[in-house]
Order: C-alpha cells, then sequence, then structure tokens
C-alpha cells in the first residue's frame, strides 16, 4: 500500500526536511493534513518524535493547526 511505501521512503531519508515552510507559513504536516493525506498524516505523526516535526508550526498569522481546528 502507498502509506507503507510513504512511511519506508521516511523512515530511511536521512536528508529530508519535514518542517520546510511553504506559502502562507504552512508546513508538509499543515499541507497534508488540509488536503486529507490520512496515511500521510498518520505516518507524519508517527514519525513525529524520531524525526523532529514541528507538530506545533505556526503560519504566517501566527496559528498552528491545531489552533485552527478547535471549535
Amino acid at each position: 500500500p502507498q502509506a507503507l511505501r510513504h512511511e519506508l521512503y521516511l523512515k530511511k531519508s536521512k536528508n529530508i526536511d519535514l518542517n520546510p515552510i511553504h506559502n502562507g507559513g504552512w508546513t508538509t504536516f499543515m499541507l497534508t493534513c488540509g488536503y486529507g493525506q490520512q496515511d500521510v498524516v498518520k505516518c507524519l505523526l508517527d514519525l513525529s518524535g524520531t524525526k523532529e516535526i514541528d507538530l506545533n508550526a505556526k503560519d504566517n498569522g501566527g496559528w498552528t493547526l491545531f489552533m485552527k481546528n478547535i471549535d
């Protein structure tokens, strides 16, 4: 399955930047959540402790992904 390929790729990659800032200050984690890529989001969450993925990064407006999704 594709999710397994993503996970294997991310686990084996040593020089991949998982916290790049895109337009609007969005990170890879924010974008994958925004586009509904559930398998990739799960993989990033699983790897967040070992790959130093910033789950609390703020966009250009100072909002985190979690802040944006609170009702």
